[in-house]
C-alpha cells in the first residue's frame, strides 16, 4: 500500500464492516424494516458508490448483476420484513456474483468478504448512506417521518 492510499484509509469516510455492523445496531434497524424495495434502493447505492469509486481510480469496475437470479435473492418473512437476502456484485471480465452484503438468516449481515480494506470502501459507504440517508425515514400518510434514533451520534 502506497502512502495515498495510506491516507485514504485514514479519512473520516473510510469503515470498516464492525463499523457498519454498529451503525445498524444503533440505528436500531432490523430485518422486520427490510421490504423488497429497500433492498432496490441499496443495491442502487452500491451500485453509485462504485460506480464512482471506479471514477476515480481507486477500485476496478463493479457491477451489479444483470442475470435475473444472481442479482439480489432475498426471503420475505410471514411476519413482514425478509428472513434473508443476498446482493451480489461482479467485476466484469473477472468475476461474477461475489457477495456485495448479506443478511443471513442467523442476523449476521456481511459485506463483501472477499475484498481487502480498499476494495471494500464502496460497500461500506453505501451501507452509511443507506442506513442514514434511507432506511431512517419512512413515509406515513404521504409524509415523511424519522423512524431512528441515534442519527445525532453518526457521521455522515
Amino acid at each position: 500500500m502506497d502512502s495515498s492510499e495510506a491516507m485514504m484509509l485514514d479519512s473520516p469516510s473510510a469503515m470498516t464492516s464492525q463499523e457498519c455492523r454498529y451503525l445498524w445496531e444503533i440505528l436500531k434497524l432490523t430485518y422486520a424494516d427490510i421490504e423488497p424495495y429497500d433492498l432496490d434502493a441499496l443495491q442502487g447505492y452500491i451500485a453509485l458508490e462504485c460506480a464512482e469509486s471506479c471514477r476515480k481510480g481507486k477500485t476496478p469496475r463493479y457491477t451489479i448483476p444483470r442475470r435475473k437470479n444472481d442479482s439480489l435473492c432475498y426471503k420475505m418473512n410471514p411476519d413482514g420484513g425478509i428472513a434473508k437476502a443476498y446482493l451480489k456484485i461482479d467485476c466484469p471480465g473477472q468475476w461474477n456474483g461475489r457477495e456485495a452484503v448479506s443478511f443471513n438468516s442467523d442476523g449476521f449481515i456481511g459485506f463483501c468478504g472477499w475484498a481487502d480494506s480498499q476494495n471494500s470502501q464502496p460497500f461500506y459507504r453505501a451501507w452509511r448512506e443507506w442506513c442514514c440517508r434511507y432506511m431512517a425515514y419512512r413515509y406515513e400518510d404521504g409524509r415523511l417521518v424519522e423512524i431512528v434514533d441515534g442519527l445525532e451520534n453518526v457521521e455522515y
